[in-house]
């Protein structure tokens, strides 16, 4: 056995004979044994005494052992004692089974043998100091969760903190920058405009003036270009052993496959950009060969590539730090292929035939603000992206989710579509935590913030709306679509089979929907107490097993 501690177990006997001889079988060092000559004294003593095994006779005066028995099992805090019948009639197999229906693990029959006694009680209380060795780990562990999350809540919270400062070094830096570059033309631009008022009466000196006045703009203009679309990590040494932006940077971009043609595009597109450097390759394997002699800034990627699809070869080039960021370029797109190439981790997937200048320099500008390796913005943004998500699920914390339903409001409004708000309550979700622990529960969250994310479209929103309420918002949507929407979210999660600790269940849950049909006024808080109210008249699905 382990370590021993002291276990507790409890006799049950009408006889004062029996009693004490079962009490001199068993007595043990760390062993403490409790005598009741009745049922109802054995009750009493289980409401003051943590019992890990109980032999009781079957035949007592008053209460028998079957109707103890039965009552032990029905209390929650003595349900998982184990009971080991100890009878000297009744043997026959009707009443074995009756004692195994009242809640019996064992039935012996005097007179006992002390060999088999003794086998059988050891059995039972080693697995009882495992099963507390296990509560008392377990409780450790939860006390570790705890402190970590506190701990790792307090690392975000600096590091928040030190991101804040960054970003103002940053802009301090991005300040410094256009200082250096913008007071040369400005000074320029500057005494020029006072040597014209200085000669007004000398009118054929003024065309030089002017001239000098439009070089000076036109040096503003371009540094004005190289600020919008800055690496703010890339930065110059600069006086007093400080350091600027450099603003004389060039965007390294490399094409994969069939849209590298001159012809194509996304090369037209790309060729109306300054300070673009674009390598083409056919497949990728000149993709792998061109990374690995020189870093990239982005990525377009063709869809179908000679040597294989372009997703696949994407997810091999980039991994496992997903940088550079790759767009999938593709003959057509769905919604269906543009949100699977997504979570695969493409940047933004395009269809051929929508390219224009326009999308592409839209396009290379966010990539460069919002993913560049190495950029503090770009951490920063990801931070505060992280602060809008529910740890446990992953999904949009209230406070976000009920700004941007009303973002989606006002934009439903100006293009008269239709939105839904459904909310999604589990109604066994105490239980489940009760029953199986908060661990189970956290594994319950995670798993249903991953399926809601799969189970909505592109555009649709997610989230956390409490303790155990979801929220989805279904964006531009029919008010007929809705209930089979809705009805399609219940049926799937009532479906879904947890298992944890090779425990299987199933989640109870009811919805209900506020609708805001297209054309019609409404605000945030109308379609939130319109699902609300809907929620509260449902009835809870279950899934039958």
């Amino acid at each position: 056995m382990m370590e021993h501690a002291t276990q507790q177990i409890l006799l049950v006997d009408d006889r004062e004979a029996n009693l004490l001889a079962l009490e001199q079988a068993l007595t043990r060092p760390h062993l403490s044994i409790l005598t009741a000559s009745s049922g109802n004294e054995a009750l009493s003593l289980l409401l003051d005494h943590p019992v890990a095994l109980i032999l009781m006779d079957v035949q007592m005066p008053g209460m028998d052992g079957f109707e103890t028995a039965e009552l032990i099992r029905g209390n929650p805090n003595t349900c998982r004692i184990p009971i080991i019948f100890v009878t000297a009639i009744n043997t026959e197999t009707r009443h074995i089974f009756k004692g195994f229906d009242a809640g019996a693990v064992d039935y012996l029959s005097k007179p006992l043998e002390l060999e088999t006694l003794t086998r059988k009680v050891n059995v039972f209380l080693e697995l009882h100091e495992y099963q507390q060795s296990l509560v008392a780990t377990t409780r450790e562990l939860t006390e570790t969760v705890a402190t970590l999350r506190e701990a790792n809540s307090r690392i975000q919270s600096q590091q928040k903190k030190i991101l804040q400062e960054e970003r103002l070094k940053v802009l301090l830096q991005m300040a410094g920058a256009m200082a250096h570059e913008l007071s040369q033309p400005l000074m320029a631009l500057q005494g020029n405009i006072q040597l014209m008022n200085l000669h007004r009466k000398t009118p054929e000196k003024l065309p030089v003036y002017v001239d000098r006045i439009d070089e000076s703009g036109r040096r503003i203009a371009e540094i004005i270009r190289k600020i919008q679309t800055l690496h703010v990590d890339d930065t110059l040494d600069y006086a007093g052993d400080t350091s600027i932006i450099n603003l004389d940077q060039t965007i390294n971009v490399l094409v994969v496959g069939e849209d590298g043609r001159e012809d194509s595009p996304l090369r037209r597109a790309l060729s109306t950009l300054n300070r673009l450097s674009v390598t083409c390759v056919d497949d990728a394997k000149g993709a792998r060969s061109a990374l690995d002699k020189e870093n990239r800034d982005l990525l377009f990627i063709s869809r179908n590539l000679p040597d294989g699809p372009g997703d696949e070869a994407a997810q091999r080039l980039t991994a496992p730090s997903k940088t550079p960021p790759f767009v999938i370029i593709s003959e057509a797109t769905n919604k269906l292929t543009t949100s699977r190439l997504i979570r695969q981790g493409a940047f933004e997937v395009l269809e051929r035939s929508l390219i224009t200048p326009e999308t592409i320099r839209t396009l290379l500008h966010r990539a460069l603000d919002a993913v560049m390796p190495g950029s503090t913005l770009a951490a920063m943004d990801r931070t505060d992206e992280a602060s809008l998500r529910d740890p446990r699920t992953g999904l949009y914390t209230r406070h976000c989710f009920e700004n941007l339903l009303h973002r989606d409001i006002s934009r439903a409004h100006r293009k008269g579509q239709g939105l839904a708000l459904l909310l999604v309550r589990l109604d066994n979700f105490d239980e489940v935590i009760a029953t199986y622990g908060p661990e189970a529960g956290d594994m319950v969250l995670g798993s249903l913030g991953s399926l809601l994310g799969d189970m909505i479209r592109t555009g649709d929103l997610a989230g956390r709306f409490d303790h155990e309420t979801f929220a989805v918002l279904l964006n531009g949507i029919a008010v007929a679509e809705v209930p089979g929407i809705s009805h399609r979210f219940t049926e799937t999660l009532t479906k879904k089979e947890f298992l944890y600790n090779a425990f299987r269940f199933n989640l109870a849950l009811r919805s209900g929907a506020g609708i805001l049909a297209p054309g019609t006024p409404g605000t945030a808080e109308e379609l939130i107490l319109e699902a609300r109210e809907a929620l509260s008249a449902a009835t809870a699905d279950t899934c039958d097993r």
